[in-house]
C-alpha cells in the first residue's frame, strides 16, 4: 500500500514539473522571435550605414567641386581653403572606417586633403615673402629718412618680386591640381571603383606640374 502511495506521489511530481517547464516547442518560438528581431535590427543598421556611407560619399565631392570653383576664383580665400582642406579630412576619416582607403571616393577625399593643405602653405608663402621684403624696404627707407611715395612704391616693386617665385609655384600647382581633379571628379558614377592609385594619381599631378612650370618659363 505505501509503495502505490508513492508511485502516484512520484508520478504526480513529474507531472507537476513537466507542466511547469517551458515545452520544446515554446522555446523554438521564443529563439525564433529573437532571431526575427535580430534580423531586424541588423537590417534597420545596415540600412542607416548605407545612408551615412552615400552622405559622406556626397559631401566628399561636393567639397572637391567647391575646392574647384575656388580655386579658378581671381583671389584665392586662403581661410576658406583651409576650411574645405579640414572638412574633407574628416569626411575621408570617417568613409574610411566604413570602406577603407582603395576606392575612388577615397582616393577623391585624400588627393584633394593633400593638394589643398599644399597649396594654403604655398599662398602663406607668398604672402610672407611680400611683406618680408616690404617691411624690410619700408625699414630702410625709413632709417634713411628717404620715405615718400615714390620710395614707397618702390618698395612694392621690390615685394612683388621676392613673392614671385613662390607665387609661381602656387599658380602651377592650381592648375595642376584643376587639371588632375577634374579628371578623378569624372569618375564619380563608378561603382566604388579606383581608376588610379594614389601613387599614380600624384605622378600624373607632378607631370602635368612640371609641363606647366616649364612652360611658363618658356
Amino acid at each position: 500500500m505505501d509503495f502505490m502511495r508513492w508511485n502516484l506521489l512520484s508520478i504526480g511530481l513529474v507531472a507537476l514539473l513537466l507542466g511547469c517547464a517551458p515545452t520544446y516547442e515554446e522555446e523554438y518560438q521564443a529563439a525564433q522571435k529573437e532571431i526575427s528581431a535580430l534580423k531586424l535590427e541588423l537590417a534597420e543598421t545596415q540600412r542607416k550605414l548605407k545612408a551615412a556611407d552615400n552622405e559622406i560619399r556626397h559631401k566628399i565631392f561636393t567639397l572637391a567641386r567647391r575646392a574647384n570653383n575656388f580655386l579658378q576664383a581671381s583671389n584665392l580665400d586662403t581661410v576658406e581653403l583651409a576650411r574645405l582642406q579640414q572638412e574633407l579630412a574628416v569626411h575621408l576619416d570617417s568613409y574610411s572606417q566604413l570602406n577603407g582607403n582603395a576606392d575612388q571616393v577615397a582616393l577623391v577625399a585624400r588627393f584633394y586633403r593633400d593638394k589643398l593643405s599644399a597649396i594654403v602653405a604655398l599662398q602663406r608663402d607668398a604672402t610672407r615673402a611680400y611683406d618680408r621684403q616690404y617691411s624690410s624696404c619700408l625699414s630702410d627707407l625709413d632709417s634713411q629718412g628717404k620715405k615718400n611715395d615714390l620710395s614707397t612704391m618702390l618698395c612694392e616693386v621690390q615685394a612683388d618680386v621676392a613673392r614671385k617665385n613662390p607665387n609661381e609655384k602656387l599658380l602651377a600647382s592650381v592648375t595642376a591640381l584643376l587639371s588632375v581633379g577634374r579628371e578623378l571628379l569624372d569618375s564619380e558614377r563608378l561603382d566604388g571603383v579606383a581608376s588610379m592609385s594614389l601613387e599614380q594619381v600624384e605622378e600624373r599631378f607632378q607631370v602635368r606640374l612640371n609641363e606647366i612650370v616649364k612652360n611658363s618659363a618658356g
